[in-house]
């Protein structure tokens, strides 16, 4: 599967003039290993060997992380962006309403974030958090505090087929 990213997908993106790469919710393979180390073992490694890879082989393009706080401290230098997403608000889309996440969840988070800045500097970090249209107000805090984090603040639908212009 890491031959034919490297060697196929990846040179197959590169030549539709993309400059880089989004890995999604690596967080999903990560947590499979943190909940059963037996069968899933090796996840967090295998992440990190393909990220390094992909930064080996493509020195200059953008690779950006999803998540994947787990495999952060591994990877920091090799990669250029983390998407911080759904740091702040617990939003499902079975849930009719969002609500922030505790103090705690948030702050766990931003240590995560911290850490990984510490070993590369440079890392840009973009947030990505789920709200209601109508309410503004939410809107605005959200785009505030996660702006005061550093971070480049976005704020969507659940759905993500709306993204809200941040509230001045």
């Amino acid at each position: 599967w890491a031959k034919y990213l490297l060697e196929e997908k990846i040179p197959e993106i590169l030549h539709k003039r993309f400059d880089g790469l989004m890995l999604d919710t690596l967080d999903s393979a990560l947590y499979l290993e943190q909940k059963d180390p037996v069968k899933y073992k090796g996840m967090i490694e295998g992440a990190n060997r393909l990220i390094k890879a992909m930064r080996m082989h493509y020195p200059d393009i953008k690779i950006m992380l999803n998540r994947g706080f787990e495999a952060l401290p591994l990877v920091a230098n090799d990669i250029d962006m983390l998407m911080a997403e759904s740091i702040m608000v617990d939003f499902h889309t079975d849930s009719e309403k969002p609500k922030f996440f505790s103090d705690d969840v948030y702050n766990y988070y931003l240590s995560e974030i911290a850490k990984a800045k510490k070993i590369a500097p440079n890392l840009k970090i973009y947030s990505l958090d789920y709200w209601t249209p109508e309410d503004t107000e939410n809107v605005k805090k959200i785009y505030k505090k996660q702006r005061g984090q550093g971070f480049v603040p976005y704020v969507s639908t659940i759905d993500l087929q709306s993204t809200f212009v941040e509230p001045r």
